[in-house]
């Protein structure tokens, strides 16, 4: 659900940049928060007792080893076919690329999930995501070391740019779950696996889309190392020109406080800040009763 919630919530970001050009910022918050009530209280249809089975639809199938998409992205499905109208408006374009690549990219979560890196160290991170842009078709430019960004759309005018950060924490993963993490003390225990995932997606739905019928805007994703550290990532990425030409950016980061279809927005920065702290504590010595 988390991977769906923010997946969403990118590609609807994007959406209304294009579809209603950069706006100002209020007014692309109030169309975002607007949209993504729309998205939150209509979920994407799925026929009762027809749902596509991602494993066993080869020309469907985009999930492959170690989180790399098995094939190019189709959608040669008259089961989704028949769910959408004909001609499709750009958000039925988008709503239905996601419901095709929706369960492979849970799969996909999953396998970043249990082979997390640390900051500045996000190789195998960045190589999967070279993967699912190679295979979707997705020009990109990989950063010195780690990360990358990709372009989607026009090659001239304004871009929107959406980013997701790659590394994870130096902390153990405690749970149970199949795809716990396999490395020793680092997890993505602040979700930077959902926001790969997710932006992914929404890089899959807007190729796709782009593809159909060429995009306005050019949306601009943009995968940033070291987030979790300070100095970050993304003053690399600035310095290496990530953000040439770009109007609007939106990050979006998973909430354990808010539910999904619950959204929390702030125009400016927030969060900008990752701090190492050292405490010493002094009292007095003292030896308990036996």
């Amino acid at each position: 659900s988390g991977v769906m919630a923010l997946l969403l919530m990118n590609v609807v970001i994007a959406s209304v940049c294009i579809v209603r050009g950069l706006t100002p910022a209020s007014e692309a918050f109030f169309q975002f928060i607007t949209m993504t009530t729309i998205v939150a209280t209509n979920p994407i249809p799925m026929s009762t007792g027809t749902r596509v089975n991602m494993k066993s639809n080869e020309e469907l199938s985009m999930a492959g080893p170690s989180g790399e998409p098995a094939e190019r992205l189709t959608l040669a499905n008259p089961a989704l076919e028949e769910r959408y109208p004909d001609p499709m408006s750009l958000p039925d374009r988008l709503a239905r690329s996601i419901e095709v690549a929706t369960p492979d990219l849970i799969e996909l979560r999953r396998d970043l999930h249990s082979s997390p890196e640390l900051s500045w160290l996000e190789e195998r991170t960045t190589d999967v995501v070279a993967s699912w842009m190679d295979k979707t078709g997705i020009s990109y430019e990989r950063f010195d070391g780690t990360g990358l960004m990709a372009d989607i759309g026009p090659a001239e005018g304004p871009i929107v740019a959406l980013r997701a950060d790659l590394d994870g924490l130096p902390v153990d993963d405690t749970s149970q779950d199949p795809w716990k993490s396999s490395v020793p003390g680092v997890s993505h225990s602040c979700g930077h696996d959902v926001h790969v995932a997710a932006l992914i997606g929404a890089g899959v739905a807007l190729a796709q889309a782009h593809a159909e019928e060429p995009l306005p805007v050019r949306v601009r994703l943009i995968f940033q190392p070291a987030e979790e550290v300070m100095p970050g990532g993304a003053l690399r990425l600035v310095a290496a020109g990530a953000l040439k030409g770009v109007a609007r950016i939106f990050a979006l980061h998973c909430d354990p406080s808010l539910d999904v279809g619950q959204v929390g927005l702030r125009e400016g920065p927030i969060t900008g800040a990752s701090d190492r702290i050292h405490v010493v504590l002094s009292g007095r010595d003292w030896k308990p009763a036996a």
